[in-house]
């Protein structure tokens, strides 16, 4: 089983490989995941510098990368991939991926969602910084999830500035958001920021499970058992609910405009 991650940045060969690293011990025999980035610059104003958006909650770095990560996720099909993830909790061009493709692709958040809801009824949500909140709650929103949501809070501190620099803070202000919750009565935790795994480690996350008592769902490795769920079941998205583009262009001078 072969299964591809598409990131919505552009990364060096380093830090592909720590975020593959970090990943390796919950792949199982018999499974490759390849990370994959999107080959260009999503970001403005010059779109020549493949770079991120220097704030994750700045939604235009997600806008203009979706379709290159839709391009990607095309690409992992023709190659004989069984399964993307779009490796991004703000899910970007999700929909548009799962209409482009055969093979099943999931997003990080919807995911963690549609799992939660077989694990517990009150969640807690936890992501990165305050400003995150407004781009969660509207996935919240989308997803239809409103009414199992108890809180959703941030352990403030910046994703792409301050994660790398403060593990241990960002592993203690995690766990003490969480119980915070599970006091308030929340019966599941869902760290809603794909940059957990790759700065906290797989022990890490271990100490974070072991401190709550409650189930805790990190982005990419909840993504990783879904797609082998899927792939294993012969299962992918319904052509009926996202169909299949025409792949033949019509031009505009072939239009007739009334």
């Amino acid at each position: 089983m072969k299964i591809v991650y598409v990131s919505p940045r552009s990364f060096t060969s380093t830090e592909l490989k720590h975020t593959q690293d970090r990943l390796a011990p919950f792949v199982p025999p018999g499974v490759t995941v390849k990370f994959l980035d999107i080959k260009g610059p999503p970001s403005p104003p010059d779109f020549k510098s493949p770079t991120l958006v220097p704030d994750c909650w700045d939604l235009r770095g997600s806008t203009f990368s979706a379709p290159l990560m839709v391009a990607r996720a095309e690409e992992a099909e023709r190659e004989g991939y069984d399964a993307v993830v779009m490796c991004c909790v703000w899910d970007p061009g999700l929909w548009a991926a799962k209409a482009a493709v055969r093979i099943p692709v999931i997003g990080e958040t919807e995911t963690m969602f549609r799992v939660a809801s077989l694990l517990g009824d009150r969640w807690g949500v936890i992501t990165g910084v305050s400003v995150m909140k407004s781009i969660v709650q509207k996935n919240i929103q989308c997803y239809g999830v409103a009414d199992h949501v108890l809180s959703l809070k941030t352990i403030e501190l910046d994703p792409i500035r301050e994660f790398a620099k403060k593990p241990g803070e960002l592993e203690a202000r995690l766990i003490e958001r969480a119980k915070e919750q599970i006091s308030e009565g929340a019966d599941i935790i869902i760290g809603d920021c794909g940059a957990f795994l790759p700065n906290l480690g797989i022990e890490g996350i271990k100490r974070v499970k072991e401190n709550l008592g409650v189930p805790f769902l990190e982005p990419m490795t909840t993504a990783l058992g879904m797609a082998q769920m899927l792939v294993n079941l012969g299962l992918s998205q319904s052509k009926i609910a996202y169909p299949l583009a025409d792949r033949d262009l019509v031009s505009v001078d072939d239009l007739e405009w009334k």
